[in-house]
């Protein structure tokens, strides 16, 4: 999908095979409502503005268990300093054809967090030195944001969401094997 005014640009690319389209259909119209509201508010400014959505798909299990993630990456300019870097991620279990979030992808009664947090955070820590790297902000919804393959569980942390806007965004891959006393997948 393309729009193109004199105000702002929207590019959306998406998979139209994505098993559960009203979810994602959901998303693209969330962000496209959110980024046109940003951009139409006065003061305008005469900037380029501009909203990307890319797809990338994953997939794990074997045919007749599959779960299919989709995360759209999302770059935002709207006229400030610097764009920035979003994801939002969708999870289908094929076999039980419903959706997977964070709280049904592991295993009731888990503490996800607990497990998480010092994985994720060493993993920033050697990938970003010199980058200030603090305890997670924001608890459980740092990883609301993920994609399942066979081997991983990976985990998209926006732009400026765990440590500083210029470290970008990031992808955590945890090993399933780490995960594996608290998967439900």
């Amino acid at each position: 999908m393309h729009t193109e005014t004199a105000g702002y640009t929207i590019d959306m690319s998406f998979p139209v095979t994505y098993p559960d389209q009203p979810a994602l259909a959901t998303v693209l119209k969330r962000q496209r409502d959110q980024f046109i509201e940003t951009v139409s508010e006065p003061p305008v400014r005469d900037v380029p503005k501009a909203l990307g959505i890319t797809p990338t798909s994953y997939a794990s299990g074997p045919p007749d268990a599959r779960t299919e993630s989709l995360v759209l990456e999302e770059y935002v300019n709207v006229g400030g300093a610097h764009p920035e870097t979003y994801y939002d991620a969708l999870n289908y279990d094929m076999a039980k054809k419903a959706s997977i979030t964070f709280a049904t992808l592991f295993k009731p009664g888990a503490d996800p967090v607990a497990v998480l947090d010092p994985f994720v955070e060493n993993e920033l820590k050697n990938r970003l030195q010199g980058a200030p790297v603090d305890a997670n902000p924001i608890g459980a919804e740092m990883y609301q944001n993920f994609a399942l393959t066979d081997g991983a569980v990976i985990f998209f942390i926006g732009q400026g969401q765990w440590t500083i806007e210029a470290a970008g965004a990031q992808q955590v891959s945890v090993p399933r094997n780490e995960l594996a006393s608290i998967l439900a997948y």
